[in-house]
């Protein structure tokens, strides 16, 4: 009795001394399977655990003469040795395997190693529900493998708990730097639209005053035109720092493609001619303004950067049935 007490103490004290070492799961549950192949004098054992979608136990790890042919192997959940351990939560010694009407002999089709007894154990969670089974083969006892698998069902549940959370916390830290630049977006937005407010301010001015019509007025028009751009953009700011919402009205497209040529010819450049070919007929439709006018923009910057030896940008309308 002190002999087999001796032996349980050491099962245990291994057990719990290396898996407490171990951070990551597969490791734990290679090291798990391999002590107590080694510690019952077994010839071969295997670990499988549950896939809950497909209802399948899956060999995860192995050791002995089945290794490595049935690992990726699985069997139905409700079936054979492994399935009726799993289902039931009682351990199981086969004596004649061979012999047992509930035994598949996915093991040794797979890896033609021959069964001859069997132990199966549950590898139950804290609340009692099943993780999967632990398989150690020709071999008798199964005190030791309860003990073995209490211990490692733990230390597999604290180490995917801890997983688990270390993932939350990197989805945090993504979060929170979001957050920041959109503070930092809608900051700048803030500063930029007072600016563009002041440059709004004194274009309108000049355009209500009575100089001459000619160059000057044209150029305050392109400033006060910069300038609607440039709330545009700030709105744009605004929507990505959530600080304002998006409002979307009836544009007609034709009259903001016409109303962006002039700045896309001088921002693509000489090398680039911006032609619009526009339907009359086109449809207004519902969108943010200043959104249409990023993505022509979005549109004319890819362009240039794929036209380095200059060409022709051409924008159509029409409308799609």
């Amino acid at each position: 009795m002190e002999q087999i007490a001796n032996r349980y103490l050491e099962a245990v004290g291994r057990i719990s001394e290396g898996l407490y070492a171990r951070t990551d799961v597969k490791d734990a549950i290679h090291y798990t399977l391999s002590t107590a192949v080694e510690l019952v004098h077994a010839e071969a054992g295997a670990v499988l655990l549950a896939d809950s979608e497909n209802q399948q136990l899956i060999f995860f790890d192995a050791v002995g003469a089945t290794t490595p042919t049935v690992i990726g192997v699985s069997v139905p959940w409700n079936r054979g040795l492994a399935g009726t351990v799993f289902s039931t939560g009682h351990a199981r010694i086969v004596t004649d395997v061979e012999g047992d009407p509930e035994h598949l002999s996915i093991v040794e089709i797979t890896s033609g190693y021959t069964t001859r007894q069997m132990i199966v154990v549950p590898l139950k969670r804290w609340n009692g529900k099943p993780l999967g089974v632990l398989e150690i083969l020709n071999k008798k006892d199964a005190d030791i493998l309860a003990i073995l698998s209490a211990l490692a069902t733990a230390v597999i549940e604290q180490m995917r708990t801890t997983e688990a959370l270390h993932h939350t916390e990197a989805q945090l830290r993504d979060a929170q730097k979001m957050e920041a630049i959109g503070g930092l977006a809608g900051g700048i937005a803030h500063d930029f639209n007072n600016l563009v407010t002041i440059i709004m301010g004194y274009a309108e001015l000049l355009l209500s005053g009575s100089f001459d019509e000619g160059r000057w007025r044209r150029d305050v028009a392109e400033i006060r035109g910069a300038g609607q751009r440039a709330a545009g953009l700030t709105r744009q700011l605004l929507a990505f720092s959530r600080r304002q919402v998006l409002c979307p009205t009836t544009v007609d497209v034709n009259e903001v493609i016409l109303g962006m040529a002039g700045m896309l010819q001088q921002l693509l450049g000489e090398d680039i001619q911006v032609v619009t070919n526009l339907d009359s007929l086109a449809q207004n439709i519902e969108i943010d303004r200043s959104q249409l006018e990023q993505v022509i923009m979005n549109l004319a910057i890819n362009a240039r950067d794929a036209m380095e030896k200059g060409g022709r940008l051409d924008f159509h309308t029409c409308n799609i049935h």
